[in-house]
């Protein structure tokens, strides 16, 4: 069978996305409403995006159907993927945002995209040669545009993530360090099979993208990711004059507030 492994790794990756959505529900993560929203429509995009792949494997196998036209449903995801992810990162850097119309904007191209995408047969403006594996995908003249600004909300977003998470616990804390190292993936697959570095199948991404939330998961339930009531509560004690100190029960410090960390400056 063509894809076995891809297509395992595909049912194994939704069924731990289910999970984790089931999760979520079920403890009532800590953080605001709006991140934790945010973060489960990452979920759902990864979870249609495998769902069409899959589709696409078993009908590669078993049914005479144009693989591409599985790709006309994943691309909501693939379109969808790095606005959603660029809400969760403005969201976690300033712990609640108001959307308006202006961010409407950024639907624009993906909308063009879809458009694009599924009227292809006709111009082949998206794809002149579509194929699985990446390095014998021959693309048209607008999937450079989706590219570039595809990447470039990606970018962004991973950024307002990274640097969200070194403002509330520093760079070199295991949250920070897990949400670097996850955000490292998707972007190197997909300079990769853009650039055709290496062999590559389109089945490569959302297994990065899957990666890459699950490194958030484990941050938030492990380090407390979606927790932006700490971060409030950081700048309040912040601000105090008193010095204030946390200490666990072996007697370590675990957090303190400015003015103590200050002390060090004086020598005392």
């Amino acid at each position: 069978m063509k894809y076995s492994t891809e297509l395992l790794s595909l049912i194994l990756l939704s069924i731990i996305t289910f999970f984790i959505m089931y999760y979520i529900k079920q403890k009532k993560v800590n953080g605001t409403d709006q991140i934790n929203k945010v973060f489960v429509y990452n979920l759902w995009l990864i979870i249609i995006w495998n769902g069409g792949l899959i589709a696409q494997i078993m009908s590669i196998n078993f049914f005479p159907i144009n693989p591409i036209y599985f790709d006309y449903f994943t691309y909501i995801s693939i379109c969808l993927m790095p606005i959603s992810i660029l809400f969760m990162g403005i969201v976690f850097l300033k712990t609640k945002v108001k959307l308006n119309r202006a961010h409407l904007l950024l639907f624009i191209i993906p909308v063009i995209t879809l458009l694009v995408l599924w009227t292809n047969d006709s111009h082949h403006l998206f794809y002149r040669v579509y194929d699985i594996e990446l390095e014998n995908v021959v693309t048209g003249p607008y999937a450079i545009v989706h590219s570039i600004y595809s990447y470039g909300i990606l970018v962004i977003g991973l950024f307002l993530l990274v640097k969200g998470s070194i403002k509330n616990s520093g760079f070199f804390s295991r949250q920070s360090i897990l949400i670097i190292l996850g955000s490292l993936l998707p972007i190197s697959i997909n300079i990769i099979g853009t650039l055709k570095i290496i062999p590559l199948n389109i089945y490569m991404t959302p297994i990065a993208f899957a990666f890459f939330l699950f490194c958030c998961a484990i941050a938030m339930f492990r380090f407390q990711f979606l927790s932006v009531a700490p971060i409030a509560l950081e700048r309040i004690v912040d601000r105090m004059s008193d010095l204030y100190v946390v200490i666990n029960d072996n007697y370590k410090i675990t957090d303190f507030n400015k003015p103590f960390s200050n002390l060090n400056r004086y020598g005392i």
